[in-house]
């Protein structure tokens, strides 16, 4: 149990590798706070540097809807930082027990949507939105988004998220474009997708969508639709099953665009009568909450065309070469970018490699790049499929294996070590 001078620890609410969350009394005044400690092994710099961040962000965005930041405080087991308690649970452990009601479910979405209009007004971007860090008091109606150490900037002259772009820590609430395996870039809109799965699984019980593995669930969050709300609990209706099917669109642009439309929709959803929420249209009163430049291409119909029938071609077991020229900078890559989501749809794989003129020195600078870029697909998958690969990589290359292993070291994550052979990378 954590031991952190001025405070009298009552209870551990949560607990993972790098993250231990305790409730706790003030010892100066009495005071019930909520100690939330960063405890990688080996990594106190890192732990000091996330508590502090968390503070700063929340000490910002001074609201009802995120924790009081009351301190941030170093202990021989991490740094910890000390919240205010609002005498919460959260919500996916509420929902487990069964003590929300369909008016306490309403409350969270409406709490919820404000606290991303909040924060997104302040430039930043969730990324994290799961059940596990909504808490929520029934006595008192007390809403709180918590956990903003994974929340990012938004820069203000593309509207997209600067940095690394993680993937949350819950697969089922991960918007497409953060699985990094389709051509979009994360902005505010991907958390307005994990709210959306997030407010199907509160009101629905499950989740959007159920899967074997990791990747069959990523798959299904780029490609697949999940089952109107409202045809697996009926107690949802159409208004508001419209409402999440709106969130969880695959394309960032097909959803809300502001929380202001959102935050009307579910008002309208809570009140309209059965016979209104048959012709409930949801976003009629949605405005763009930022000014954003569409991800898409213009005056490109005749090489799209193309590049697509080559590929369709390549599908029914033929195949094909296609060569894209142009000046630096016309936008070759953006084009052959678009055979990507596709490919991801399609259960493929996409592989990219570019000749650098600064890496000119480098043999096969490019094909390494691209066959990089498929292990790092292949790792991603489960055991077995990583187990079929090996398997058909070691028979297909057979002695070659080794001499690529030269070339590619990261393929022995897959194959395991190899036999040496001869250099044949180049390089001295």
């Amino acid at each position: 149990m954590l031991s952190l001078k001025g405070y009298r620890i009552t209870e551990r609410l949560y607990q993972s590798p790098g993250t231990a969350v305790f409730r706790a009394q003030r010892e100066a005044d009495d005071i019930a706070v909520v100690i939330k400690l960063c405890c990688k092994q080996d990594s106190q710099l890192e732990n000091s540097a996330r508590a502090q961040r968390e503070f700063e962000l929340l000490t910002k965005c001074e609201s009802e809807h995120f924790p009081e930041p009351l301190a941030c405080q170093s202990s021989n087991d991490g740094e910890a930082l000390v919240l205010a308690d609002c005498d919460g649970l959260a919500v996916d452990q509420l929902l487990e027990k069964g003590r929300l009601r369909q008016q306490d479910k309403i409350n969270i979405a409406l709490s919820i949507t404000q606290a991303l209009s909040e924060l997104h007004n302040h430039g930043l971007v969730h990324r994290d939105i799961r059940l596990a860090n909504m808490v929520y008091n029934p006595e008192n109606g007390c809403t709180q988004l918590i956990d903003l150490d994974s929340a990012a900037r938004i820069a203000r002259d593309t509207g997209v998220v600067t940095g690394d772009s993680p993937r949350s820590s819950n697969l089922h609430t991960m918007a497409p474009e953060q699985t990094g395996r389709i051509s979009r870039s994360m902005d505010y809109r991907s958390d307005f997708y994990s709210l959306g799965a997030c407010l199907y699984e509160l009101f629905t019980g499950q989740p959007p969508f159920r899967a074997n593995d990791v990747v069959e669930l990523l798959h299904a969050h780029i490609a697949r639709q999940p089952q109107p709300a409202a045809t697996v609990c009926p107690e949802v209706g159409p208004a508001l099953s419209a409402i999440i099917a709106k969130l969880l669109a695959k394309s960032p642009d097909d959803r809300y665009q502001s929380t202001f439309g959102l935050m009307a929709d579910l008002h309208k959803a809570a009140e309209v009568s059965p016979e209104q929420a048959l012709t409930f249209r949801p976003g009629e009163e949605d405005v763009a909450g930022h000014f954003r430049i569409p991800q898409k291409l213009y005056g490109r119909h005749s090489e799209l065309e193309q590049l697509f029938n080559d590929y369709a071609a390549v599908c029914g077991n033929g195949t094909a070469l296609t060569l894209v020229s142009g000046r630096a900078g016309i936008g070759k890559t953006a084009l052959v970018e678009t055979l990507r989501d596709q490919l991801v749809v399609d259960e493929g794989y996409f592989l990219s490699g570019k000749f650098d003129q600064i890496k000119g020195n480098e043999p096969y600078y490019g094909p390494i790049q691209a066959l990089n870029a498929l292990i790092r697909q292949i790792l991603a998958e489960d055991d077995d499929s990583v187990a079929q690969w090996r398997k058909h990589i070691t028979q297909m290359l057979g002695d070659s294996c080794a001499a690529l292993a030269d070339l590619v070291p990261q393929i022995k994550a897959i194959t395991g070590d190899l036999a040496e052979t001869d250099n044949v990378s180049g390089k001295a």
